[in-house]
């Protein structure tokens, strides 16, 4: 049988409240079945916004490398979102 990996997304004072139970199965339960599976085959998950910012921030007006940073800044934006953005690493940027 296959493994799944799966992201469960709680408030933080639950977290503490489950890390604190002894018994897991009805935590468990829920959690499951709120859970989002990751895509089968899913490559190395990282953060595309501070990629692109970073790509954004190498590319120079006018040099051989403008138009390909570009077209990777493109692709990072074209990427498929698996896990949306975490609102305060938004405000960050």
């Amino acid at each position: 049988m296959a493994d799944i990996e799966l992201l469960i997304k709680i408030d933080e004072e639950e977290y503490e409240i489950i890390k604190a139970c002894t018994s897991f199965m009805p935590w468990a339960e829920y959690l499951i079945k709120n859970g989002t599976p990751l895509p089968k085959g899913h490559g190395r998950l990282g953060d595309l916004g501070k990629i692109y910012v970073e790509l954004n921030e190498a590319q120079i007006e006018g040099t051989a490398e403008y138009k390909g940073l570009g077209e990777a800044k493109q692709i990072v934006c074209d990427a498929k979102t698996i896990i949306e953005a975490d609102k305060e690493s938004e405000e960050e940027e």
